[in-house]
């Protein structure tokens, strides 16, 4: 993990696919260690 904000790994790969009307799948690729479970929890609770 960097630790330098400006040394993270930024998505390039950004994917928004709408499955339903209320459900979506949302792919990011690449990220840091970790942070999937972080951007997993903050898209579930919008």
């Amino acid at each position: 993990m960097s630790s330098n904000t400006s040394d993270l790994i930024k998505p390039n790969k950004i994917d928004v696919k709408e499955l339903g009307t209320h459900t979506s799948k949302i792919t990011l690729e690449p990220l840091e260690s970790g942070f999937g479970h972080t951007m997993g929890n903050a898209f579930r609770r919008i």
